[in-house]
C-alpha cells in the first residue's frame, strides 16, 4: 500500500496531473490559506478573489489576457509557487483550507455551454469519437456518462477531486457559489483579510450569455457550437435528466451539501 507520504511526494513532483486536482490549489502563505477550485464552479470568481487578497489584482488587470491566463502563465510558473506547494503539503494542518463549489445542476449546464464553445475538448476527450458540432444537453450528458465523471475533462468532472477522494482531506470552509456574496465577507473578517469588491469579480467575457427568463424545456434542443444565448439552467431539465445528473454527480451533492430537489419552472402539460 502506498503511504500518504509517498502520495504527497508523487503529487508534488507531478503537480500538473489533471487526474488529481480540478485546478491546482491557490496558496496565500502569509495568511496560511489554501483555496481549492474546480472549472465551471465559479473558478474565475474564486481566482479573482484570491489574487485580490494576494495583492496581485493590479497585475492581473494589466495582464494581456485574463485571470485564468495569469494563474497559468504567471502564478503557477513563478519561482515561489513550487516552494509554497511544498510548504503546504509539508504541514497542511497549519493552513485554513477553503473550497468553492457550485450546485451540480447549474454546473452541469455550464459544462454543456462550455462544450458548445469548445467542442474540440469533447472531441479530444472521446478520442475523436464524438464529432458533432450541434448537440443537446441530453446528448452531452450521455457522452459524459460514457467518459466517466472521475476521469473526463476537468470542465465536466466531479468537483470532488481525486486527491480528496484518496486521502484524509478536510476543509474548514465549503463556500457554495450561490451564497458566496454572503459567506466570503464573513471569512474576510474571521481571517483578517481585505474587504474585497466582489462585484468586480462576477462578470467577464468568460461567462455565458444567459437570458433572464425562459419559457420551455430545452434539454433536448440541439444547439450549434459557439456562444449561445440560453435559458436559466432549470429549463434544461426534465425528471429524467435531473435523475441523470444526480447519478453522475452524486459525490458532489453529498459532499457539498446540495439538495437533489429541483423545481421545473416551465409548463409540463
Amino acid at each position: 500500500m502506498i503511504s500518504i507520504i509517498e502520495k504527497i511526494r508523487d503529487w508534488y513532483f507531478n503537480p500538473y496531473s489533471k487526474t488529481k486536482w480540478g485546478l491546482l490549489p491557490l496558496l496565500l502563505d502569509e495568511k496560511k490559506i489554501m483555496l481549492s477550485l474546480s472549472p465551471k464552479s465559479g473558478s474565475l470568481f474564486g481566482v479573482s478573489w484570491f489574487f485580490y487578497q494576494a495583492n496581485l489584482w493590479q497585475d492581473v488587470k494589466e495582464h494581456p489576457k485574463w485571470a485564468h491566463h495569469y494563474r497559468q502563465e504567471v502564478y503557477y510558473k513563478s519561482p515561489g509557487y513550487p516552494a509554497s506547494y511544498r510548504h503546504f503539503f509539508a504541514s497542511p494542518e497549519t493552513y485554513t483550507k477553503i473550497k468553492l463549489v457550485r450546485n451540480p445542476y447549474s454546473r452541469a449546464v455550464s459544462s454543456y455551454i462550455h462544450a458548445l464553445r469548445t467542442p474540440e475538448i469533447l472531441y479530444r476527450d472521446t478520442r475523436n469519437k464524438f464529432t458533432a458540432t450541434e448537440f443537446s444537453f441530453e446528448t452531452f450528458l450521455a457522452e459524459v456518462e460514457k467518459l466517466g465523471t472521475r476521469s473526463c475533462d476537468v470542465h465536466y468532472r466531479t468537483q470532488t477531486h481525486e486527491f480528496e477522494r484518496n486521502s484524509n482531506w478536510d476543509y474548514q470552509h465549503i463556500v457554495q457559489l450561490e451564497s458566496a456574496f454572503k459567506d466570503i465577507p464573513k471569512l474576510e473578517k474571521i481571517y483578517d483579510l481585505k474587504t474585497s469588491p466582489l462585484e468586480n469579480f462576477r462578470e467577464s467575457e468568460h461567462n455565458s450569455r444567459r437570458k433572464k427568463s425562459g419559457k420551455n424545456y430545452v434539454g433536448s434542443t440541439v444547439f450549434s457550437s459557439g456562444y449561445i444565448k440560453h435559458s436559466p439552467y432549470p429549463y434544461f431539465y426534465n425528471t429524467e435528466l435531473a435523475q441523470k445528473v444526480q447519478e453522475l454527480y452524486a459525490e458532489d451533492f453529498r459532499n457539498f451539501g446540495y439538495s437533489t430537489a429541483i423545481e421545473l419552472p416551465y409548463a409540463t402539460n
